[in-house]
């Protein structure tokens, strides 16, 4: 899986890009995670969904190693 995101959107034109970016990028990108370093916005949900994939690959591992006799 990929995680696309966008920094710097505290600064209204990079904010205005990603938004364009997210309209442009196919389906399977999306959705594009607008954050801040700057000022904190976007990042707990970014960490969220990072750690959602992490648990989700964990899982799939287990399963493939149980199925696998390991």
């Amino acid at each position: 899986p990929q995680i696309v995101v966008a920094n710097k959107i505290d600064i209204p034109e990079a904010r205005e890009k990603a938004e364009l970016l997210q309209e442009k990028l196919p389906e399977r990108y999306r959705p594009v995670h607008l954050i801040s370093a700057v000022t904190g916005e976007g990042v707990r949900a970014l960490m969220q969904k990072v750690g959602t994939h992490l648990e989700k690959a964990r899982r799939a591992k287990k399963e493939a190693d149980d199925a696998a006799g390991s």
